[in-house]
């Protein structure tokens, strides 16, 4: 569905054409606030990156990473899955010792491994995470290809779009579209998660921040 579609049809229901630059803005919240909610599939990206000698510190930008959200696994190639600390208790644990990285920190766009590689420990990690949404900036974007949203959930961007206009004008129906929104939203999550249950049987799930779907599930 092209954003014009979600717009001319949010602005049909409203009742007001002249909303159409208004229901831009509305749009893009109601792709932030997904984004916000959910470990959602369409936005799983991955790199990967050899690691170097007597290099502990790497910037997201030497990782080619410019877009990054939220959440990140890190598999080295032996195979290892590495272990996420906080910085100031892998700080706390770096003593300079050398070897092949099991632990991992995120602070400030920057990825901090330890041990430190050394030169007989140098293995390619690959990195997965989740990055930002993609807001369209035309009219005639495809929101399949700009957002990454299937295109079966496009409908359901129109109920969010309706409530947030009617936040704005005080329209009394403001409510019934917020719930519409809500079991949109749910029904999302629950196929999202579904999606994870049946690839990853046996590796770190993603559940979810609201809905009473809290912290990380590991499956085993």
């Amino acid at each position: 569905m092209l954003r014009s579609d979600v717009l001319t049809r949010a602005t049909t229901i409203l009742g007001d054409a002249n909303l159409l630059a208004d229901a831009r803005n509305w749009l893009d919240n109601i792709l932030l606030e997904m984004e916000t909610i959910g470990f959602w599939r369409f936005l799983e990206t991955e790199v990967t990156y050899q690691t170097v000698a007597a290099t502990q510190n790497v910037s997201f930008t030497t990782l080619s990473i410019a877009n990054y959200s939220k959440g990140m696994t890190i598999r080295s190639d032996e195979p290892r899955k590495l272990i996420q600390l906080s910085k100031s208790a892998l700080d706390e644990a770096n003593d300079n010792a050398t070897g092949k990285p099991k632990f991992f920190a995120i602070w400030k766009d920057t990825l901090y491994l330890y041990p430190i590689p050394s030169t007989s420990n140098i293995p390619i990690l690959t990195i997965k995470y989740y990055k930002n949404i993609v807001l369209p900036t035309a009219d005639s974007d495809d929101l399949a290809t700009v957002s990454s949203i299937d295109a079966k959930w496009h409908k359901f961007l129109i109920d969010g779009v309706i409530h947030e206009g009617c936040m704005y004008l005080d329209d009394t129906r403001g409510d019934k579209y917020r719930a519409l929104f809500d079991r949109d939203l749910m029904i999302m999550l629950k196929d999202n998660e579904d999606y994870f249950t049946i690839r990853e049987s046996k590796f770190d799930k993603p559940s979810f921040i609201r809905f009473g779907l809290p912290k990380t599930e590991i499956q085993k």
